[in-house]
Parts: structure tokens; C-alpha cells; sequence
């Protein structure tokens, strides 16, 4: 960090709640943190699997600006950040996160996919025919969603089906082999809520690359008014399934 402009702060009390301090006394644009992943055991702190820790979390539910979460050292091409994966599903945060991502990716120049997963009920009930009727709908959707913050970018609409969104976001990061993971967090949309969701969790804990949570909507609509007004009335947020029936 010799010649980065730093500052070394010690303080005492809760690691969050300093943070959080810290961040609203300086007026950060980001927070990086590291979930204890490889020295758990060697400080005696039992890591439940699925769990960012308890640090993560409470920054994550509480902060208004994004959060990256890095579970395994980077290396250096990696972050040149080439290869970018956002995270879609028609939520306002995950629209925000379209935004971020289409910063970051005309700054770097980087290829970006926007990946979405379908959810699929059991065979027979749910045919191929079915999901291909709904990935040609839900590849409509993306780009009538999306396409307006993509554009001028290079990036492709990746589109799965499953039944569990961490897995399917991990095994099309391996598969794409990104260099950082992009992902709304709904913790803001719904007063109350006080975890940042399974699939944040679940890929925060496990990806091999940083990844990026968003999670206020509000917190980007400054940005060159690049984000939409918030017209949740006009716009239809749902998942459909079964839309090729």
C-alpha cells in the first residue's frame, strides 16, 4: 500500500458497527471485506456453511453503498475485472445492479453477462418444450429490462433453469470463469427484512472471485440518471413460471 493514499484506523466496539461508522463519516463509494473464509479454525470462530459471517451480514443489511465481499485472495489479472456476472431477477436492486455492472464494465472494458435462472417445476409436469417457450419469454424480458443500461457494452444474456440460484450463479461463473460476481441484495425493498438473502449468502460464501452486493436502489439513482424514476407500477417485477403453457 506504499503508494495507494491511505488511512489506518484502530478502534474499539463491534466490528460492523464501526465500519458503518467509519463509512458514514467519509462518505464511502465502497466497502471490501473478507468473510474470515481462511482463518476461521485459527481464530477459534465456527463458520456455518452458507453464512457470509456475521460482520458481512450486518454491513451488507444495514449500508447504502455497495459491498464487496472477496472469500479468496484475488489475483492480479483477475482484478482487472474482464469477465463480470450480474445477477438478474426484474427486482429494482437487481436493476441497480445492471447499473453498477455497466459502469464498471465500460470502465474496464469488460465482457458482461446478465444471468438469470428459470425456476423449474419436475418432469412431467414441466416439458422441454415448456422451458424453451420460457427462455425465449424470459430473453425477451431481460432485454426489455436491461438492454437500455447495456447498451454500448459488450455483454450476453445468460439464461439457466433450476431450482437453486446460488448454485446455478456459481456454475455459470465457473463456466464463464468470471472475474468478479454482481448481485442485488432485496434487503431494502421490504421494511423489516434483516438478512440479505440465501443466494447473496450462499455465493458470498462460496465463489472463487470478489463479489459485489447492491443493497439500496436508492443509492445509485444519482448516477447521470442513468437509473429509471422508481415506476414499480408500470414495470411487472414477478418471475413467471410455467409461461410457455
Amino acid at each position: 500500500m506504499a503508494n495507494i493514499v491511505h488511512e489506518v484506523r484502530i478502534t474499539a466496539g463491534f466490528p460492523w458497527e464501526e465500519i458503518l461508522r467509519w463509512a458514514k463519516e467519509i462518505d464511502t463509494d465502497l466497502i471490501v471485506l473478507g468473510p474470515h473464509s481462511t482463518r476461521a479454525e485459527e481464530k477459534g470462530v465456527v463458520r456455518i456453511a452458507g453464512r457470509v459471517g456475521s460482520t458481512v451480514e450486518n454491513v451488507v443489511i444495514r449500508e447504502t453503498c455497495p459491498v464487496m465481499v472477496v472469500n479468496r485472495p484475488a489475483g492480479k489479472d483477475q482484478l482487472l475485472f474482464q469477465r463480470v456476472l450480474v445477477g438478474v431477477d426484474f427486482s429494482r436492486s437487481c436493476e441497480c445492479a445492471v447499473c453498477f455492472a455497466a459502469k464498471l464494465a465500460t470502465h474496464y472494458r469488460s465482457r458482461l453477462f446478465a444471468f438469470h435462472m428459470i425456476p423449474v417445476p419436475p418432469f412431467p409436469k414441466y416439458t422441454r418444450t415448456d422451458y424453451t417457450a420460457d427462455v425465449a419469454h424470459a430473453r425477451k424480458r431481460l432485454e426489455s429490462f436491461y438492454e437500455a443500461y447495456l447498451d454500448g457494452t459488450d455483454h450476453q444474456y445468460l439464461i439457466r433453469g433450476g431450482a437453486m440460484p446460488h448454485l446455478e450463479i456459481l456454475k455459470c461463473a465457473g463456466e464463464q470463469d468470471v472475474d468478479l460476481i454482481i448481485m442485488g441484495s432485496h434487503t431494502k425493498e421490504k421494511p423489516g427484512k434483516w438478512y440479505p438473502g440465501s443466494a447473496v449468502e450462499r455465493v458470498g460464501y462460496r465463489a472463487d472471485c470478489p463479489m459485489v452486493v447492491v443493497t439500496d436502489p436508492g443509492v445509485l439513482a444519482h448516477w447521470d440518471g442513468t437509473v429509471s424514476a422508481d415506476d414499480r407500477e408500470s414495470k411487472d417485477r414477478l418471475i413467471h413460471v410455467f409461461t410457455g403453457t
